[in-house]
């Protein structure tokens, strides 16, 4: 830095005194101390210690001369001595020296600098200002920004709370709804097993109790044990009834309930079964010989080996429209009357 920029950064003209500097650098310098800068604004805080650093060096340096400023003072007060003396040498030399006088006074005349002081002063604090809007706006962008991230972290973890619970609520329903199936599957297996009791008590018992309901005629028939040949169980209830490998020979069985019963290898050749309910009865391997199964609901049943010569099935449910719903894997069907009262030749 030269001396004109050292004068230049005091905001003073080229060779003023050093009064005029002292005085340009305290006010300077009390402009641009750091502790009157936000401590915040880092940018202006680099700014104020660039401006005091070389500030001082521009002191230093115009301080370093001191043999100039004491040379022009001795010169303008040498030459203004000179020129009271020459006071009657002429006029043109008089003019001459108050011309030069007054030249070299005015030199030495302190810059106006208050006005370029409070001038920067009022810019730097429009700044600081400016600085402090921005990063008041900047704050207020970042705690909008985390205000919404923490509504939507918010939403986030009340929708999941809420599926969560949903979920929960759809466990707990399908437990309950196991339970209740696990329930009703294990009340219909007793009731299963207390009809065969009932049918293997009453098959074996060859007792009678007088009642005439279709159910009982069985202990009337005096039949042996397992032997219900010629019973009369005419509209008997005999749902999922163990009849397994039982001798039914020309028992009447008209209108009874056979759904799921098993009839496993059971003897019903001869035996009248129009429009009983076969529904999804186990009579794989059964003697059905010349048995009347007119009308009869078989759809569902297994007739898988069973012997159906001479068997009449005129008008039988087997199927629903074209498709057949009845197993007849391995059936004897010679001489059979079929549902559409064709007979076959087997």
């Amino acid at each position: 830095m030269n001396l004109e920029q050292c004068y230049r950064l005091l905001g003073l003209e080229p060779g003023a005194s050093l009064d005029a500097v002292n005085e340009a650098y305290r006010d300077l310098v009390f402009v641009w101390h750091p502790d009157r800068i936000p401590a915040e604004n880092q940018r202006l805080q680099q700014k104020a210690q660039e401006m005091i650093k070389q500030l001082n060096q521009a002191r230093e340096k115009l301080q370093s001369q001191p043999a100039r400023h004491a040379a022009n003072r001795g010169s303008a007060a040498g030459y203004s001595h000179h020129s009271s003396h020459q006071n009657t040498t002429g006029e043109n030399s008089s003019a001459h020296n108050t011309s030069y006088h007054s030249s070299a006074s005015q030199s030495y005349q302190p810059p106006r600098t208050a006005w370029e002081q409070h001038w920067r002063e009022q810019q730097e604090a429009r700044e600081a200002e400016r600085e402090r809007q921005r990063e008041r706006a900047q704050q207020r962008r970042a705690e909008q920004e985390r205000m919404r991230a923490a509504e939507q972290e918010r939403l986030r973890q009340r929708q999941q709370e809420m599926q969560a619970v949903r979920a929960a609520e759809q466990e707990r329903q399908r437990q309950w709804q196991q339970e209740q199936e696990q329930l009703r599957e294990a009340e219909r297996e007793r009731e299963r097993q207390q009809r065969r009791q009932e049918v293997e008590l009453k098959a074996q018992s060859g007792q009678g109790n007088g009642s005439g309901s279709p159910s009982d005629t069985i202990y009337r028939s005096g039949r042996q044990r397992g032997d219900m040949s010629g019973a009369d169980l005419q509209g008997a209830d005999l749902r999922e009834a163990y009849l397994e490998g039982k001798s039914m020979r020309d028992a009447n069985l008209g209108k009874a309930d056979l759904s799921d019963a098993f009839l496993h290898l059971a003897d019903l050749s001869g035996a009248n079964l129009e429009e009983a309910n076969l529904f999804r009865a186990n009579l794989l391997g059964a003697n059905l010989q010349k048995a009347n199964l007119q009308k009869a609901n078989l759809i569902g049943a297994d007739l898988s080996g069973a012997d159906l010569s001479g068997a009449n099935l005129t008008g039988a449910r087997v199927g629903v429209g074209s498709k057949i719903m009845v197993k007849l894997t391995g059936a004897k069907l010679v001489g059979t009357i079929l549902p559409d009262g064709q007979v076959s030749a087997g």
